[in-house]
């Protein structure tokens, strides 16, 4: 009875998570596609455009996943929340801002994605879902080097911004860690 009960609500918050890191995953994807646009460092750029190509991959999979679990991604109200954040996006870069800002934002939710999929892929493994579990760790892999390369051409850039002629880059990027795995 208590093993039951436990499954079940893993399978409750597996749902609640495949929920919550599409819509993640759809901001990522929409944000690094606006601030790649914005970039005028075109390694920078490129480098957000593979995170959204990556991003919108996962939607895909995601969707498919979520499928084969009987959970609804979309619902009518996500789609109007969805319109909503596009629109206050959109009307927040009619402002000048400072881009690095925008992509230390990106970096953010990325992490916070990391750690989503990371309870994913726990809740997952307790539920026996290894179909899921097994994605969840391939995608971990594949998102945690392209954060480290856009924390990078993050670190490049604003070494570059900073830095005089004279004065050599001795800056590294911080290592971005699989938070499935305690240090």
């Amino acid at each position: 009875m208590i093993a039951v009960s436990i499954t079940g609500l893993a399978k409750v918050e597996q749902r609640a998570l495949l929920s919550v890191l599409f819509q993640g995953e759809d901001a990522v994807r929409r944000r690094c596609t606006m601030v790649a646009s914005r970039l005028e460092i075109v390694t920078s750029a490129m480098v957000l455009l593979e995170v959204a190509c990556h991003a919108d991959a996962s939607l895909d999979d995601l969707d498919n996943l979520a499928l084969a679990r009987g959970v609804v991604l979309e619902t009518i109200a996500a789609r109007v929340w969805s319109w909503v954040a596009v629109a206050a996006t959109w009307v927040g870069h009619l402002w000048p801002s400072p881009v690095f800002r925008d992509y230390r934002a990106v970096l953010d939710a990325m992490r916070q994605n990391l750690a989503i999929v990371a309870l994913l892929r726990r809740t997952c493994a307790e539920c026996g879902d290894r179909r899921m579990a097994d994605w969840c760790a391939l995608w971990t892999e594949q998102r945690i080097r392209l954060a480290a390369r856009l924390e990078a051409t993050l670190a490049e850039g604003t070494l570059s911004d900073r830095r005089t002629s004279s004065e050599p880059a001795s800056s590294e990027p911080e290592e971005i860690q699989d938070p499935s795995y305690p240090n």
